[in-house]
């Protein structure tokens, strides 16, 4: 390779890198990425004097730190691992010790990194890994993640807790979570996430706490990064202060019993072999964990792309230290794509609940990652121009990240076209689908197409909408064909049914009337859940309650313009012409009114539980003011501070800035207390606040 191809090789890598960790929007996958580093490696390895500074083997990650959240430094800095690719190279780092050394073999998570403290018990900061010094601090959101206790438990049977405790996490979309928001993105309109490690890190590191803690974000514990003891425990060898220091297996035991979900590890050790104790019984084991693991990983409702080897001993850690961008003492081994050829029997056409047409390759059956696939989702027609693929093609199929079926490539062509989406009609209904202005997606027009019903019904049933439980798919299809439903409205008329409803195969009269129940509770939802229930692109709950916390009813929201929507944070431009566009057209309208205007259906349109004031006076005490609530607060729930302050025409921030005008600080609170401080912002407690909106 020359210089000149390894500059051009450098600068693909970071811009790939940059869109990875600072856009969430990777442009490569991740073994093209790895593939190409591997390169840069061999270049540098062999021209150690030409090594380019920017190069990626000189930074532990390309963060560049354009997220809005306040940057902090790490304590102890949060370093990458060293990748390899085969398994030689495995077993030469572990032959490197010697033959009584202990190792653990851990799934490597596909997620976001994060570190969290705890400081006397309570979760105090929470960052990300940034460029594995500095990072952003989204402490607030972290409290919301299944998997992080936010207070660790007292009196455990191990002895004191640390008076400091620094964990490392890896934060992650669990699978069916990231599939369910790609599948509501997709038939919105939207953009789609790339994958389930770019859908987390995006909403890791979004403001909107309510979109995040929708989202079912979770995180997995893998290193006790620090652990600070007020009086070290000498004596008591079943203390946390001695397993925290001595083993990593033990350390992991110790945040299992607080609380966390811990990665899970296989022990590796030449002493469970006695007689022979030679290194090459942890050769064998350490060999056997990465294989178990490879073998479950297309089962695991999470992603994964490869198995970490770690040492045990926090001993042997300390004395082998780590280089300026990677521990000494682990390294990650990286498992190969698996890839089939296969070939494609045909291309069907699906009916989301706005209309919108995605096209679905029908394949040979397959089996990738110890399952059997035989169809991928193609998006739209500009991915299947791009692959150039019709029906009776040979392609290449993969499992992304050992999960979600895609096709790779073409390989060879039946003849030289591409499927058009253009050349049918709605699989559905048979009426013509319409095309977007680039001509990529198609959507069927048709308000009365059965499939867009069905899941239009689904959607509008479901938790975090209307949350009618007991209405699902299959019950929604049988009252769509015995015609009961006609419109998402025909729900509140469903008990004129009731007669033959409690004749359903496998239904009768106790689950009528639970379900009939279910549906007349939703009445009262308030009007945050209403208005993401109506479906509009893009616009959801959070939207919901800024619209409810400032307006009165359904009715006044429908003549808001679309600089009066514009005007409150949180709502965008496209947000804004969306919920326009939706009022001012008569059949979105009408649709929307059968709701909750006039009539026999009774769904609420007020605001009630939001608190909307028409008292502009009392409204308006905290117009302009940005608060940051830190602490234990004796007598409010942080979320009700929070919306006292959201209803007073305040701002709730998760971090303190010059921007922020008052922290609300209660007991243990934290680094953001002493940030305010320094900036010399105001610092009030409960009792002030509370003669504020007196």
């Amino acid at each position: 390779m020359t210089e000149k191809e390894y500059l051009g090789l450098v600068t693909k890598c970071n811009q790939a890198a940059d869109a990875y960790y600072n856009e969430d929007d990777p442009i490569m996958t991740d073994y093209d990425y790895d593939m190409m580093m591997q390169k840069i490696k061999k270049y540098e390895r062999e021209n150690p004097d030409k090594i380019a500074s920017q190069s990626m083997t000189q930074k532990v990650s390309n963060s560049a730190g354009k997220s809005t959240f306040e940057k902090v430094q790490h304590v102890v800095p949060m370093l990458s691992l060293e990748d390899v690719f085969n398994k030689d190279d495995i077993e030469a780092f572990v032959r490197s010790f010697p033959n009584n050394t202990a190792f653990c073999v851990e799934e490597k998570i596909d997620g976001l990194s994060m570190s969290v403290t705890y400081v006397k018990g309570n979760l105090v900061r929470a960052e990300t890994r940034g460029d594995g010094y500095i990072g952003e601090d989204v402490t607030e959101n972290a409290k919301h993640i299944s998997g992080i206790p936010v207070h660790l438990p007292t009196g455990t049977r191990g002895g004191t807790i640390p008076e400091v405790l620094e964990v490392r996490c890896e934060v992650y979309l669990p699978v069916k979570d990231f599939e369910r928001i790609n599948g509501e993105r997709e038939e919105n309109g939207l953009k789609l996430y790339k994958n389930p490690r770019n859908a987390a890190a995006g909403l890791l590191r979004t403001h909107n706490v309510a979109e995040m803690k929708d989202a079912g974000l979770s995180a997995f514990a893998f290193n006790v990064q620090r652990a600070e003891f007020v009086e070290k425990d000498y004596f008591d060898i079943r203390g946390y202060a001695n397993s925290l220091t001595s083993s990593h297996h033990l350390g992991l035991t110790c945040l299992m019993e607080w609380g966390f979900k811990v990665v899970r590890s296989s022990f590796c050790s030449s002493s469970y072999n006695s007689r022979t104790a030679t290194m090459s019984d942890v050769v064998v084991l350490v060999h056997a964990a990465i294989d178990d693991i490879e073998k479950r990983r297309g089962k695991l409702p999470y992603w994964i792309d490869g198995a970490v080897v770690k040492l045990d001993s926090i001993k042997l850690r300390n004395t082998l230290g780590n280089t300026a961008k990677c521990p000494r003492w682990a390294k990650a081994y990286k498992y190969p794509p698996e890839e089939r050829q296969t070939k494609i029997l045909d291309i069907v056409l699906q009916t989301g609940r706005t209309g919108r047409i995605t096209p679905v390759a029908v394949f040979s059956p397959v089996n990738l990652a110890g399952a059997t696939v035989n169809r991928a989702t193609l998006h739209n027609q500009a991915i299947i121009d791009k692959l150039g693929i019709d029906i009776g093609d040979e392609v290449i199929v993969r499992k992304a990240a050992e999960i979600i079926p895609e096709i790779v490539a073409v390989v060879k062509k039946k003849d030289k076209k591409a499927y058009k989406i253009s050349d049918h009609v709605c699989p559905s209904c048979g009426g013509p689908l319409v095309s977007d202005d680039l001509g990529d997606s198609w959507v069927c027009k048709n308000a009365g197409c059965p499939a867009q019903l069905s899941r239009y019904v689904e959607f509008f049933a479901s938790k975090s909408c209307m949350d009618i439980d007991g209405l699902g798919p299959a019950l929604i299809d049988t009252f769509i064909k015995k015609r009961w439903i006609n419109r998402v409205s025909d729900i509140y008329r469903l008990s004129s049914h009731y007669d033959e409803l409690v004749k359903i195969d496998g239904f009768g009269v106790k689950a009528a009337d639970k379900l009939l129940k279910n549906i007349e509770a939703s009445k009262t939802r308030d009007i945050d859940c209403l208005i993401k229930s109506l479906g509009i692109p893009g616009v959801g709950k959070h939207i919901g309650k800024i619209l409810a916390r400032n307006y009165p009813d359904m009715y006044a929201i429908e003549m808001l313009s679309v600089d009066e929507l514009m005007s409150y944070d949180g709502i965008g431009e496209i947000s804004a012409n969306a919920i326009r566009d939706f009022f001012a057209n008569y059949d979105t309208l009408a649709s929307a009114r059968q709701l909750y205007g006039p009539g026999p259906y009774g769904v609420g349109l007020n605001a009630v539980s939001l608190s909307f004031s028409d008292n502009k006076t009392s409204a308006g005490k905290l117009d302009g003011m940005t608060f940051v609530i830190t602490g234990t607060l004796p007598s409010m729930k942080r979320s009700e501070a929070q919306k006292a302050i959201e209803d007073f025409g305040g701002k709730v921030s998760g971090s303190v800035s010059k921007k922020t005008n008052f922290v609300l600080a209660g007991d243990n609170a934290g680094s953001k207390l002493t940030k305010a401080e320094s900036l010399g912002i105001k610092i009030i407690d409960e009792a002030k606040f509370k003669k504020m909106i007196a």
